[in-house]
């Protein structure tokens, strides 16, 4: 009554909101039955004519759910009035492949209203379909009846797609949905419920941090603080090594202090920038300290780096000054003051310097928790890169992390081959300078094969997964780590199974964080999941709180696709002068403590039955094709878990002729690519056993037309895919090699 239509587009409209919910489509094309008797004459003639036309609305988390009854009964009428365009004849005119019978729409919600009780003589009768249901991949049928005016709901799919479980948790979640209509029919679509009041509560009691509780510091422990305690309980250990030579904690700390002083007299501080244009090398460590000591923000400016690029960040975060060499100095890419380490008069100036530690009175400006620790960018959607802020006590409560989970064997020696452009670096370098762990400093991963034979062995390595491999199994690296911490990607199955076979004892992590959390928001440590499981992203911190939201900010189910956000301890401040751009990313949290924000990561997780958390790749490599929405994440990591396969991409690319094809990129193991395993072992088998393998295992819309095998995959200088660089997809009926 309140929406002045009939009961079926009531109905209708809470099925086209239950599919914007799910899938966070706002362009909804359900299936509609009808009887496809459009003249009185044709209603009286016996045969099956019944068709099933494409009903499509547009649905957003604000669209209230009256107007949108409203407007799916308009919309059905207009649908019905050109229901003698069969179905299958449109699928031909218009060239859409008709797949599973659904080629123009999504689900089929097929409303069953009697208008009377039917009888024969004294005894009720009930009407059942005869015959099968259509092959569509999602069936909602809803059946009134007549006898006590009541609704059943029945959800049914292919067995193929879905269990017997999944679908009574939709038709459980549906039947909320539309009780949450009727009790508040003027809500939007995005303030209506679809969790029970106890799987909203399991849900958000995962969201909380899990996992040691770091123990507290004393009031006002900083990262100066911890530094300055580390170098007097030990003073002779050796804190930091490299290929020249090695520093004590004495001598590590008195070379920072003193540097220290030094920016400070030329103004650096708290909410001021530092940049160090420096080599990777162990003085490059104590400057980081001494910029720290001052209460100031350092800016790693990687020598590698384009000038144009060096440029825009000197430029865009204006440091009081840049910590250079001979080197960086010549390369012009700094307008800011610019202090020459290895300059005789620079020198002089820093060893006229006390060692002492610097006090609050020695800086600027006392420093807060809240006050800059380090400003790293990272590259920008638009192309222009950001400068994420992250604060000291972000840092203290990641050092307080590490020295809980990792321990203090771990941290004893650490091995620091990250650039210090990425934040990765934070975790290899501070937790162990605060606990007298000793940091080895190297080029990068690669240069450990620079050993005869290549060998590394310590306490903590942090590696990118495909590096590792890279390593492991082409360069013949003999690596011992007590723990072994993987990130920046997805770790594959297939690594995780070779780390466990040699590298036993080994402790092996699997974390996860953007740098906008500060290093590391989740982790998974090997041993609490079954073989031949791939590696889930695992739980959040202790500091920190993950909430997986459908498009409405609302929390999903276990087993459904949502975006994960991030919130607690480790946020950092925001983008450095990019108000608006942290306004965007940076949100209210709706389920903390009032003020609280949450971070918008835009990747694309979703939560496994024991509460851990299921990497699935990012919201924006969700692609439409050929009318179907498509998570390239969900192809990708069924196709890597194929035991011929080490690595695969997708990506929607062009041909040769300009045709659009959902293509599979595929890195094939070391043992596929030398074997000579009959079909269908393998990826030398071709595409085709690859395509059946998949088909097997994801609907036929998911399944790539091309495969290109590749020797690797082509990534950026920051070691992330590079998707632009992909090559253009070979011929159907073969594997491109390229």
């Amino acid at each position: 009554r309140r929406t002045g239509t009939d009961p079926r587009a009531v109905l209708l409209a809470a099925a086209a909101a239950y599919a914007h919910r799910l899938t966070g489509g706002t362009d909804i094309v359900l299936g509609m039955p009808v009887d496809g008797r459009t003249s009185r004459a044709a209603r009286r003639t016996p045969g099956a004519a019944a068709d099933v036309a494409a009903l499509r609305t547009e649905v957003t988390p604000g669209t209230v759910f009256t107007r949108l009854a409203r407007e799916i009964s308009r919309e059905s009428r207009r649908v019905r009035r050109h229901q003698r365009f069969r179905h299958e004849e449109l699928c031909v005119r218009l060239g859409v492949a008709d797949r599973s019978g659904g080629g123009l729409y999504g689900p089929v919600v097929d409303v069953r209203t009697a208008a009377h009780e039917i009888r024969f003589g004294v005894h009720p009768a009930s009407v059942r379909r005869a015959g099968a249901e259509g092959p569509g991949e999602l069936r909602v049928v809803i059946e009134e009846d007549p006898a006590d005016r009541t609704l059943s709901i029945t959800f049914s799919g292919s067995a193929a797609r879905y269990t017997p479980a999944e679908l009574d948790a939709h038709r459980a979640r549906f039947g909320q949905l539309l009780a949450s209509a009727v009790a508040a029919p003027d809500s939007p679509v995005g303030a209506l419920a679809l969790l029970g009041a106890d799987e909203r509560r399991t849900v958000l009691s995962w969201a909380q941090g899990s996992g040691p509780s770091p123990a507290p510091w004393s009031a006002g422990a900083l990262v100066p603080d911890l530094l300055d305690e580390a170098a007097g309980r030990y003073p002779d250990a050796v804190a930091v090594a490299d290929a020249s030579g090695t520093l004590t904690y004495r001598e590590l700390d008195e070379r920072a202090n003193k540097l220290a002083r030094l920016l400070v007299e030329r103004g650096a501080g708290p909410e001021r920038v530092v940049g160090l244009l420096l080599p990777r090398s162990a003085q490059t460590i104590v400057a980081m300290a001494a910029v720290l000591k001052a209460g100031a923000a350092y800016l790693p400016l990687d020598p590698a780096y384009p000038a144009d690029r060096l440029r825009f960040m000197v430029r865009d975060a204006r440091p009081v000054c840049v910590l250079t060499d001979t080197a960086g100095a010549e390369r012009g890419v700094a307008d800011a003051s610019l202090l020459v380490l290895d300059d005789a008069r620079t020198a002089a100036e820093w060893e006229r310097r006390s060692p002492a530690p610097l006090t609050g009175a020695d800086r600027t400006a006392p420093l807060l928790p809240a006050h800059p620790a380090y400003v790293i960018y990272t590259s920008g959607s638009s192309g222009t890169p950001k400068g994420v802020v992250v604060p000291h006590g972000n840092l203290e409560a990641l050092i307080a992390w590490a020295r809980e989970e990792l321990g203090p064997a771990a941290l004893e020696h650490t091995l620091a081959a990250t650039s210090f452009s990425f934040d990765v670096s934070v975790a290899e370098i501070f937790p162990a300078l605060t606990c007298g762990g000793r940091v080895e400093v190297v080029r990068d991963l690669l240069a450990l094969l620079d050993g005869d034979p290549p060998r590394w062995s310590g306490g903590l390595v942090c590696a990118i997964p495909s590096v590792l491999a890279k390593l492991t199994e082409d360069g013949g690296l003999d690596l011992s780590a007590g723990t072994l911490a993987m990130a920046g990607e997805a770790l594959p199955l297939a690594l995780t199974e070779r780390i466990r076979e040699t590298m036993p004892g080994t402790r092996l992590l699997n974390v996860y964080g953007p740098t906008e959390a500060t290093v590391y928001a989740t982790r998974w440590a090997d041993g609490a999941t079954p073989d031949g499981v791939t590696p889930p992203i695992g739980r959040p911190l202790g500091h920190v709180r993950t909430y997986v939201l459908d498009a409405c900010l609302q929390p999903v189910e276990p087993g459904r696709p949502g975006e994960l956000y991030l919130a607690g301890d480790g946020l950092a401040r925001g983008y450095l002068r990019r108000p608006g751009l942290s306004a965007e990313r940076f949100v209210a949290d709706p389920f903390g403590p009032p003020g609280e924000r949450m971070y918008r990561t835009g990747d694309l997780v979703r939560w496994r039955e024991n509460g851990e958390l299921d990497f699935l790749g990012r919201i924006d490599a969700q692609v439409k094709f050929r009318g179907f929405r498509i998570e390239l994440g969900e192809v990708e990591s069924v196709l890597a878990r194929h035991e011929a396969v080490a690595e695969a991409v997708c990506a929607v690319r062009e041909d040769a002729d300009g045709e659009p094809r959902l293509t599979a990129y595929v890195v094939p193991s070391a043992a596929s690519a030398d074997s000579a395993a009959p079909e269908p072992e393998g990826v030398r088998a071709g595409p085709e056993a690859l395509r059946r393998w998949l088909a097997e295992r994801l609907p036929a819309y998911l399944v790539p037309a091309a495969f290109t095998v590749l020797a690797e995959l082509p990534r950026t200088p920051s070691g992330k895919l590079d998707r632009e660089a992909l090559p253009v997809p070979g011929p159907l009926s073969a594997v491109t090699r390229a």
